[in-house]
């Protein structure tokens, strides 16, 4: 049994009462890019496919405008059930293990965040985001990079010019290899 499988007889806080796994992945091979999101919709939980709704739709249109080919990146959650509003940080700090083990198995060199609770998880320490945006960060536990970026809610509310931005710091990086 992987630590996917596991993840669906997971109790380790209370979402499990009442939320809804998230799409598990169908391949565990080690992939160049991942993609940290803060937790899947009601959509995709329910269809068990990943960006499968309006913001996921946004988001692969993001990814195909900087050259993304699909089999490059990793898409997964920091929580792996469906929750409403904010991130529960008991939740957070419970589904973090799951997310270090999707770490180890896919080995990224890059690890894009859309969340800031993701992106302070990985960096240890609170995002600037005058600084940090976009900026493939090191970290010394690991020899994947972290690259914060805003929540996609955040980038759907703001337009065009966040999404030129955005897609301008993606391909400085999903063109490198």
């Amino acid at each position: 049994m992987t630590v996917l499988d596991s993840i669906k007889d997971c109790e380790r806080c209370s979402l499990y009462k009442n939320g809804k796994i998230s799409p598990k992945p169908t391949h565990l091979q080690t992939m160049p890019y991942m993609a940290v999101l803060d937790t899947p919709s009601a959509t995709e939980v329910e269809l068990e496919c990943p960006l499968t709704d309006i913001p996921g739709g946004y988001l692969k249109k993001l990814f195909k405008q900087a050259g993304y080919r699909p089999e490059q990146i990793h898409f997964t959650y920091i929580l792996k059930c469906h929750t409403k509003g904010n991130l529960p940080e008991h939740s957070i700090s419970q589904c973090r293990g799951w997310l270090w083990e999707e770490i180890k198995l896919r080995q990224p060199d890059y690890i894009f965040t859309f969340c800031n609770e993701v992106a302070t998880l990985l960096l240890k320490r609170k995002i600037k985001w005058a600084k940090d945006l976009g900026a493939a960060q090191s970290v010394d536990y690991m020899a994947s990079k972290i690259v914060p970026f805003y929540s996609i809610s955040y980038m759907l509310q703001r337009g065009k010019k966040v999404d030129e931005l955005v897609v301008s710091k993606l391909k400085d990086y999903l063109c490198s290899t």
